[in-house]
């Protein structure tokens, strides 16, 4: 998987709206609000197929620490491991329940830390149990992330060319949705049809991760 630069999308968005290039675009929509588009639609695909897909190491143990930072933008955690071991996905309630003094744990050699958990601090934050006793081992996150925001100045997204196509179409047809002179509904739900063909089709081929 590499970049796709969106802007690459705008010349073709911009005939189906019937416009020679993003200048023309006004009154009636901006290059701005066609961003905003592809952000919704980029945005829907990673919450509800888990689309963007990352394996991040970038964090190390720090002695008697538990709490460590999820990759910017997560949603979902697949799998976390500490030096290669994996660790069992654990919620507070359960942790409650298998130790009163869960939250001051820390790691011995008879109970090294097996465990994290994501719901207590939020999504934002993965928390090792027992924490661990030394410092340097190699923390793996894998899970799911949302891209950072698309706008005119950041047109760059984490995936392949195959996400182009829908993205632009998704883009034309909430377009052709805003209310205004320029307001096709009938255009838009056609493409929508379309759009949600092409969507099974590439997931039933691709899968999650594009």
């Amino acid at each position: 998987m590499g970049d796709f630069d969106l802007a690459t999308l705008v010349p073709e968005a911009c005939e189906l709206l019937n416009c020679n290039g993003a200048a023309q675009l006004a009154p009636y929509w901006s290059l701005d609000e066609l961003y905003e588009y592809a952000e919704a639609y980029i945005s829907r695909l990673a919450r509800n197929h888990g689309l963007f897909a990352v394996y991040d190491q970038s964090q190390t143990t720090v002695a008697g620490q538990a709490n460590y930072s999820y990759p910017t933008g997560g949603l979902d955690v697949a799998e976390v491991d500490v030096a290669g071991t994996p660790l069992w996905p654990t919620s507070v309630s359960e942790l409650q329940a298998l130790d009163l003094n869960w939250e001051d744990a820390v790691a011995t050699g008879k109970t090294p830390t097996s465990r994290y958990c994501q719901n207590y601090l939020g999504f934002d934050w993965i928390r090792l149990y027992p924490a661990p006793a030394s410092a340097g081992a190699q923390i793996g996150m894998a899970g799911f992330v949302k891209p950072d925001d698309i706008s005119a100045s950041y047109t760059t997204v984490p995936t392949s060319a195959v996400l182009g196509d829908a993205t632009m179409l998704a883009t034309v047809a909430e377009a052709r949705l805003k209310e205004g002179q320029a307001q096709m509904p009938e255009a838009a739900d056609a493409i929508k049809q379309i759009l949600t063909f092409y969507e099974k089709c590439a997931l039933a081929y691709w899968g999650g991760g594009l």
